[in-house]
């Protein structure tokens, strides 16, 4: 995980029918509020990303490279619990 320790926008996804999307959305309020992204994205395993057709993840991980945006994997509650904890050293400008 890289640290960026400008102002972020922090968006907490989970599986969706469109997760590229999701993070083109974020990526759009991040530059419109001049902030950089920090995209927590939820991992599922290979079998249910097949059965449920939502095995976006090596799409997303091209999209973030490109567009320099720090990807944080999660994968239970507990795992978003913790990146709220870490909000105290690094607090985001604005979450979605």
């Amino acid at each position: 995980m890289r640290l960026v320790h400008s102002p972020h926008l922090l968006a907490i996804a989970s599986p969706t029918a469109d997760l590229l999307q999701f993070a083109r959305e974020a990526l759009w309020l991040a530059q419109e509020r001049d902030l950089t992204l920090t995209l927590a994205v939820r991992r599922v395993g290979k079998l249910w990303a097949r059965v449920t057709g939502s095995d976006q993840a090596d799409d997303v991980e091209a999209f973030a490279a490109r567009w320099n945006i720090t990807l944080v994997p999660w994968r239970t509650p507990s795992d978003v619990d913790t990146i709220i904890d870490g909000w105290t050293a690094r607090q985001p400008k604005a979450v979605m």
